[in-house]
């Protein structure tokens, strides 16, 4: 029951490019949620904490019992 308001505020951060908000969550929310991702979105928002990207959330998708989220991080020019 905790997996879709999970995803849901994953794909908001990812369109937003806020991934920063992340560090804030309680690791008790992904396990709740039975999610894995937020520790690699934590590392990725850690190297791109430069502030010198732009995100582009490309599919979100939630085809079984999972979600599974496509993002492109560009460098700004």
């Amino acid at each position: 029951p905790h997996s879709q308001g999970y995803d849901d505020d994953v794909v908001d951060a990812i369109r937003r490019n806020a991934l920063a908000e992340l560090v804030g969550w309680p690791p008790e929310r992904a396990r709740a949620a039975l999610a894995d991702s937020l520790w690699q979105m934590l590392m990725l928002h850690g190297a791109l904490s430069d502030g010198a990207w732009d995100a582009d959330l490309l599919s979100y998708e939630a085809p079984t019992y999972f979600g599974m989220a496509v993002a492109s991080f560009m460098r700004k020019e």
